[in-house]
């Protein structure tokens, strides 16, 4: 997703809070996300347009609008596409990026799946780690739509190393680093309030998931996702309960400020 007027790129890292924080972003610039664009104003914005001219008609670009995709891969759209698409119109634009403990994540995606009938199964502690077999094993019974919630959320990230304006928003401190970004995303200072208040998030599950997880279960999850465990500093689940390490988190202008330090 661009934000043009408040040079913003969103990446929308699948069941990681992501369409929590685009929808701050819909409301305020009064889109549907649910609008399409007709193939040849599609083409025009990517070949013709420049993002400046673009944003007077249209100041929310969804990612799912360049590419002729299936609604299985919903409004997400990589750091990789979106670079491939839009160049150096890009190069002012601060990154942001919504991000999940990989454990809570990939439960996540069982739940949904579950909950929408998707997959043949119930919520139990013995099919979800039927789920994480046939992820982890990439097992070819698997949806279009199953495989790309379940990807790693590197794939969606820029590379690693690359932290010139990238910013993450984690789901386990949701507030605090949508406070942290404040001065710069004039949205989330517009939306905070409402965030707080109501935590919009898309739950197809309410409650501790702890209890469908074994210890042997969490470890096979966090070998699977273990570059994004590196990457984004989370510890083991049953050490943390999925959170990350306080000492990530500055104190700067009195709120509380996370900053992504890339690992080699």
């Amino acid at each position: 997703m661009i934000v043009i007027p408040e040079k913003i790129v969103l990446l929308k890292v699948p069941k990681a809070a992501s369409t929590s924080l685009a929808r701050l972003f819909w409301d305020r610039y009064e889109m549907d996300p649910f609008t399409k664009l007709r193939t040849g104003v599609a083409t025009s914005v990517r070949y013709r347009l420049k993002l400046a001219e673009t944003g007077t008609q249209l100041p929310v670009l969804n990612g799912n609008w360049f590419f002729n995709r299936t609604a299985d891969f919903g409004w997400h759209c990589s750091f990789a596409e979106l670079q491939c698409l839009f160049g150096n119109q890009l190069k002012d634009y601060h990154w942001i990026g919504s991000v999940r403990h990989p454990v809570a994540r990939l439960f996540s995606a069982f739940s949904f799946q579950v909950a929408k009938g998707r997959l043949p199964m119930q919520l139990t502690k013995t099919d979800f780690a039927k789920f994480v077999e046939l992820v982890v094993t990439n097992h070819p019974s698997l949806s279009m739509q199953q495989r790309i919630h379940t990807w790693p959320q590197s794939v969606w990230l820029p590379p690693n190393g690359w932290d010139k304006s990238l910013s993450l928003v984690r789901q386990e401190h949701f507030i605090e680093d949508m406070i942290a970004l404040v001065d710069r995303v004039p949205t989330f200072a517009a939306g905070l309030d409402s965030m707080a208040d109501k935590k919009r998030f898309n739950h197809s599950f309410r409650g501790e998931p702890t209890r469908f997880f074994t210890r042997n279960l969490v470890e096979t999850i966090e070998e699977y996702y273990r570059q994004d465990m590196a990457r984004l500093g989370y510890q083991s689940w049953f050490e943390s309960r999925g959170s990350v390490p306080r000492a990530r988190l500055l104190k700067l202008d009195g709120h509380s400020k996370a900053r992504l330090t890339p690992t080699s």
